[in-house]
């Protein structure tokens, strides 16, 4: 089946049917560090959760 699955006859025409661009965002610098704060923190979780679910899911061993 080609890429347009028969809708459209080719990628370029299907992309432009299907897509607009819209409004531009420009990154906030400080929110992109707050969120790297969080993210680091989010990144250590399943250290601290494995063993804990590892336990549950072995019927609290």
């Amino acid at each position: 089946m080609p890429p347009s699955a028969g809708v459209h006859p080719d990628w370029e025409t299907a992309f432009g049917a299907m897509v607009r661009q819209g409004r531009t965002f420009t990154p906030d610098p400080e929110a992109q560090r707050r969120y790297a704060e969080v993210a680091a923190v989010f990144r250590d979780l399943p250290g601290f959760t494995d063993p804990m679910f590892c336990r549950i899911a072995d019927g609290l061993g």
